[in-house]
C-alpha cells in the first residue's frame, strides 16, 4: 500500500513538472496590464497546498482501484 501511494504521489509531482515546463504562454503573466484600486475582483480563498497534494492523491487512488 505504502509503495502504490509513494507512485501515485510520484505521478501527481511528474505531471506539476510537466505543467512548469511547457512551452505554452503563461496565462498570468499581466505584469504589464495596470488595473484602478477599485477594480480588483476579490481573491479567491486560497487552498493550503498540502490540502491540493492530497486530494490530487486521493483521486489518483479512486482511478486506479
Amino acid at each position: 500500500e505504502a509503495e502504490a501511494e509513494a507512485e501515485a504521489e510520484a505521478e501527481a509531482e511528474g505531471g506539476d513538472v510537466a505543467a512548469e515546463n511547457s512551452d505554452e504562454p503563461d496565462d498570468a503573466d499581466t505584469d504589464d496590464v495596470v488595473d484602478a484600486p477599485g477594480d480588483a475582483a476579490p481573491e479567491p480563498a486560497a487552498v493550503p497546498e498540502p490540502a491540493k497534494r492530497a486530494g490530487r492523491v486521493r483521486r489518483l487512488f479512486r482511478r486506479n482501484r
